[in-house]
């Protein structure tokens, strides 16, 4: 079941989007080339998610989250500067990073999907 993302207050300023653009490309003998827009869908968002010094309960709700979306599932979010919530997959998991006895911070990779 999607899941919505969790403390979206807590997302990092040091997150980054990347905006990819799907084209299909045909070569030809002569050094010509085409280009095309790859379907309806071709441009799309990936961002690379931080939340930083997560104290106990912090961390256990964002890390409750993820494992249940795992990779079959998807996050519902709405980005930085976006005016909707968009769905997004998770891609390769998360890291953790213990930043002192008691906080750690958690980063991990997402795709929008449609």
């Amino acid at each position: 079941m999607p899941s919505a993302m969790p403390l979206t207050t807590r997302v990092s300023q040091g997150s980054a989007r990347k905006r990819i653009n799907r084209v299909l490309s045909a070569q030809f003998g002569d050094g010509y080339s085409q280009e095309a827009p790859d379907g309806t869908n071709n441009k799309y968002d990936e961002w690379t998610i931080a939340f930083e010094y997560l104290d106990s309960s912090e961390r256990t709700t964002v890390l409750t989250v993820l494992d249940a979306v795992g990779g079959s599932d998807y996050i519902t979010w709405t980005a930085q500067g976006d005016g909707a919530s968009k769905k997004w997959k998770v891609k390769d998991g998360y890291t953790e990073t213990w930043v002192s006895g008691t906080h750690s911070s958690i980063s991990f990779e997402i795709r929008q999907i449609f």
